[in-house]
């Protein structure tokens, strides 16, 4: 019968990459709440305080918007299965592409694994989706409105401790699990600087995590697939 998808079984790995704003109104509203803290109150004060602080505290906010999918934008997307090549998608020729090239790509898969998937990865998916007016194939979908521990999640970070305020880094499960990174040299602040200079060596990292991550989970459920 057509129309009807035989769904993958095996967990689909995925792993994002994200940009901070570059909307000059929302840069304009970040530097118009730019302040010193709240013990300091005397006018010479506050002036001395912007004058030597406004610059780096503004950079540091707009690195924030990265983080929020309000303001932020997905850079790129890698991903694979227990067996498969990895792919990936990049917002090179738009982020509104790369999202609908994704969810084309997995609309036959049920479980959906990763580092810090379910409290970040999918969410914010989830809401540039919403913004950009993207609707999520209904598999992702559920992945995106399921509980950490429903049977669609498998994130390999609540998987070590569910506990989240003991949230245990890539880097480091890394380490526990003897599982070499390929890119062991960059990490996720370095994104947005890399990403204008040298767009690929960011998606090579996204790939990079896809790939630990995936050896990661086959190691915490005791198995050996073929990669």
């Amino acid at each position: 019968m057509q129309g009807i998808i035989k769904m993958n079984t095996e967990p689909l790995f995925s792993d994002i990459e994200t940009l901070p704003s570059t909307d000059k109104q929302v840069i304009e509203r970040i530097a118009a709440n730019i302040s010193p803290p709240g013990n300091i109150k005397k006018k010479e004060s506050i002036d001395a305080w912007m004058e030597e602080n406004y610059e780096q505290e503004l950079k540091k906010e707009i690195r924030k918007t990265s983080l929020n999918a309000a303001y932020g934008s997905v850079a790129c997307i890698a991903w694979a299965d227990s067996n498969s090549a990895f792919y990936k998608a990049s917002n090179i020729y738009g982020e509104v592409d790369c999202i609908h090239y994704f969810y084309s790509m997995i609309e036959n898969y049920e479980t959906f694994s990763g580092h810090n998937i379910a409290g970040f990865d999918l969410k914010f998916l989830k809401q540039r989706s919403m913004i950009l007016g993207i609707k999520p194939p209904k598999n992702i979908l559920k992945a995106m409105n399921a509980k950490p521990w429903d049977d669609c999640i498998k994130d390999i970070m609540l998987m070590w401790d569910s506990d989240k305020n003991k949230m245990a880094s890539l880097d480091l499960m890394c380490w526990w699990f003897g599982v070499k990174h390929d890119m062991p040299d960059m990490d996720g602040s370095m994104v947005a600087d890399v990403w204008y200079e040298n767009p690929q060596k960011v998606i090579d990292y996204c790939i990079a995590d896809v790939k630990a991550e995936r050896e990661i989970y086959y190691k915490m459920m005791f198995e050996t697939p073929v990669f």
